[in-house]
């Protein structure tokens, strides 16, 4: 939240930057050296980074996709804020995208197995709870049919 509050102000600065050199302050001028979609590609790969470095901390490896989607997404505006017409970006910008791409396929992969994973557990749950009430090996009825309270 403090990378967007910071990014705006630095774009408001950037939009009253033609002043900068007449007023002659030192942020102004620097603020006006960078284009606009660069400022933003910087603070979206500022957000990353800390967003990263919070991830790092959660059980399991899907809550860090996210944040390395965030660093190549900022990474394909900066390159495209160049506005350079270099080869290499005419390679690099589909490839990048294409990595993208991937990446919401496997946290899109991930968040089903997880979805899974905790429908087997809520089920082994309840299974637990039945057979606890009566005791023994108790059926349980579902969509699939009776079963034993044991897998």
């Amino acid at each position: 939240m403090v990378i967007a509050f910071l990014l705006v102000i630095a774009l408001a600065l950037r939009a009253v930057s033609g002043l900068a050199y007449f007023i002659g302050h030192p942020v102004l001028i620097a603020v006006h050296q960078h284009r606009p979609l660069e400022l933003v590609s910087l603070g979206l790969m500022y957000a990353a980074g800390v967003e990263l470095a919070y991830m790092l901390f959660t059980p399991g490896p899907d809550e860090a996709i996210a944040p390395v989607i965030l660093g190549l997404s900022s990474t394909i505006l900066l390159i495209v804020s160049d506005g350079s017409e270099n080869w290499k970006d005419a390679i690099i910008v589909p490839l990048l995208t294409a990595s993208v791409a991937g990446l919401f396929l496997v946290r899109e992969r991930y968040e089903k197995q997880s979805e899974k994973i905790k429908a087997r557990e809520a089920k082994l749950k309840l299974r637990e709870q039945r057979s606890e009430q009566h005791g023994v090996d108790a059926p349980v009825f579902d969509s699939i049919g009776p079963e034993s309270a044991y897998p």
